[in-house]
């Protein structure tokens, strides 16, 4: 999202916000039920789900289809509600978070949530009693439910059901579905009343996707900060992890070895692969292999699989710690590692470790790798993320500094921009110097 996208429908936001809370609250009743059927739906089904929540109008009388249907209308006019061409009303989608969180805390979300179980219900299994969800909306539905009941049980459980019995073909992504609810928008007083694993996984969803897409997350990242003090009530070594990772994309590395610092030394084993990181970044490159290489034993010895390698941005890292050591043997290891996230076609990074071991490949003496890099694609921040557009940019360059230098200052030059803009300086140090080599007269600041 540019800056003036993200600036505008934080503007809309409020806009939208501001006129919520001056309706008069059987109005308010009315949008926080649509918030949590997340769906179109005809009014008919509406008023029954309604009905069945006991809400009264303003007069204190039941609503009617007429009297609802007015309301409804009024509703979709004013822009709380949306309403596309032969589909029902829904709740607009920037204010469909501040409608349930405002349903939580005057204690309408439960009356709500039995009206909505009762009236939609999700079909079930004949065998086991796991739900059929027919869509990934309806299954984010549930997902939204077992949020605000602070239940990450419910919400393991429903994204189970849907990966083994959904008809739906769309993919979920649990990540996004989290960073959707709690950065729409971002409070950082609501997100304190969480408990500590949603807390966990709401923190790291908000700043992986700030990270991928250079968006602003600065509240999201002082309140990490915050949490991450001595006296932080949510603080744990795995929120270490998640900021030790923020400040090196940050461009922050003595910072992050403080915080790599604070982590016990029971769970340094998981702190490992961000010490390869560091020590990478700043050139000790024998250390961060020896980081590397015992991270990835503990990794293998906790999970007992043999075939395994990191799941986080740090992994990247070692590959580019094995290419730059250049021997036979390191190579191939790198291709090794490249290769098992490459072939997972469901894994967040493959796109880029297959253009790593494309280039890999190349150095092993495959030379016909490298008309693939060549002629490849590469997708600016806005078609996929930042770190594809780096990685596949630095593997362009790599491979063909003349191909490199036509192509890619029109894609990086946005990316340094936006980099720098959203706080992700390693991004944009990076960026700086790749240009800086793709255009020597240009300058770029790389401090």
């Amino acid at each position: 999202m540019t800056d003036f996208a993200s600036n505008s429908s934080q503007i809309q936001t409020k806009l939208l916000a501001k006129k919520y809370f001056e309706l008069h609250p059987c109005v308010q009743k009315i949008i926080q039920l649509f918030a949590v059927i997340y769906a179109p739906i005809d009014k008919n089904s509406f008023i029954s789900c309604l009905s069945k929540t006991g809400a009264l109008d303003e007069n204190n009388r039941p609503w009617v289809t007429k009297t609802l249907s007015s309301q409804i209308d009024k509703l979709v006019k004013s822009g709380l509600l949306v309403q596309e061409s032969r589909l029902g009303p829904e709740c607009h989608p920037l204010l469909t978070e501040i409608a349930t969180r405002h349903a939580v805390q005057t204690g309408q979300f439960e009356i709500q949530v039995m009206a909505v179980e009762e009236k939609l219900p999700i079909r079930k299994h004949w065998q086991n009693e796991s739900r059929m969800f027919q869509s990934l909306n309806q299954c984010i539905r549930e997902i939204r439910i077992g949020f605000y009941r602070k239940d990450p049980d419910f919400i393991n459980k429903q994204i189970e059901d849907y990966q083994k019995y959904s008809y739906s073909q769309e993919k979920l992504a649990i990540e996004k579905i989290l960073e959707q609810i709690c950065n729409n928008p971002f409070d950082a007083d609501w997100l304190h009343t969480l408990p500590q694993g949603l807390f966990e996984s709401c923190i790291s969803s908000i700043l992986l996707n700030a990270t991928l897409k250079l968006s602003a997350s600065e509240d999201a990242f002082m309140l990490l900060e915050a949490e991450c003090s001595t006296d932080g009530e949510h603080r744990s070594d795995y929120l270490h992890l998640i900021l030790t990772e923020q400040l090196l994309l940050r461009g922050c590395s003595q910072e992050a070895q403080e915080s790599l610092e604070q982590i016990s030394d029971e769970y340094q084993n998981n702190a490992a692969v961000y010490w390869g990181w560091l020590c990478f970044l700043r050139g000790e490159n024998d250390q961060a292999l020896k980081y590397y290489t015992d991270a990835l034993k503990a990794l293998k010895k906790a999970t007992g699989k043999r075939q395994i390698y990191f799941n986080t941005i740090g992994g990247l890292f070692f590959i580019l710690a094995l290419l730059k050591d250049g021997s036979a043997q390191r190579l191939r290891e790198a291709e090794e590692y490249a290769n098992l996230i490459a072939r997972q076609s469901e894994h967040w990074l493959n796109f880029i470790y297959a253009r790593l071991k494309m280039v890999l490949q190349v150095h092993l003496g495959d030379i016909t790798q490298k008309q693939f890099v060549v002629s490849s694609h590469i997708s600016s921040v806005e078609e996929e993320n930042s770190l594809q557009t780096l990685f596949c940019s630095l593997c362009l360059y790599w491979m063909d500094a003349d191909s490199a230098k036509k192509r890619l200052p029109n894609l990086l030059e946005p990316l340094y921009r936006r980099s720098l803009a959203s706080g992700h300086h390693w991004l944009a140090m990076e960026t700086a110097e790749l240009l800086s080599r793709l255009k020597p007269s240009s300058n770029y600041d790389q401090h």
